[in-house]
């Protein structure tokens, strides 16, 4: 009878482990853009999925509806222009209940010629990216003294693949983020425009 009664939970456990990715999993799925794969991050990304270690970004994350960002180079090829619009969840204790659209423009530098990496100085973050599939981004964000992290999907369109979005929790997990995401975009929401 005891044994019938946990069999249940054995089960789940035995399958969550077989689906914990291996650390031979994690070494392919963590691996960084380098500065020549430039290339794969330019373009508007629309935000799908988000993680994070911290109550800051958690508390960035339940207040995002929705967000989109575009990445364009500049003539030094050094810099980054980052362009970004977030839709806000509307604040109950206004009257109006209209939502907020926060937009940003911002040079950003390549701080790294060997890993992508970008400095995002009014944040005082940074930015790497994870090799991942042909119409995704992942964006890990860091603080120097790596006590706030956070870890970004975004897509070029606003769903993703069953299959892409599995990847990205399981990259999520190899780099230590606590699952379930965060942030989960309701196509229902709408984008700021462009």
């Amino acid at each position: 009878m005891f044994v019938l009664h946990w069999a249940p939970v054995l089960v789940s456990l035995l399958s969550f482990s077989a689906a914990a990715p291996t650390t031979d999993d994690c070494s392919q799925l963590t691996q960084l853009l380098t500065a020549n794969d430039l290339h794969q991050i330019l373009g508007k990304w629309i935000f799908i999925e988000g993680c994070s270690n911290n109550e800051i970004f958690d508390s960035v994350f339940k207040n995002t509806e929705s967000m989109w960002m575009m990445l364009n180079t500049t003539a030094d090829n050094q810099t980054l222009v980052l362009d970004q619009a977030s839709q806000l969840v509307p604040q109950q204790h206004q009257a109006t209940m209209q939502r907020q659209c926060l937009r940003g423009s911002h040079n950003v530098p390549i701080v790294d010629d060997k890993v992508l990496e970008l400095h995002f100085a009014v944040a005082h973050t940074y930015h790497r990216f994870l090799q991942t599939c042909l119409d995704c981004l992942i964006m890990y964000t860091y603080t120097k003294e790596n006590d706030f992290q956070a870890l970004y999907l975004f897509g070029k369109n606003t769903t993703l693949t069953a299959s892409d979005l599995e990847t990205f929790r399981k990259q999520a997990a190899c780099l230590k983020f606590p699952l379930p995401a965060k942030f989960h975009y309701d196509t229902s929401k709408e984008l700021c425009p462009m």
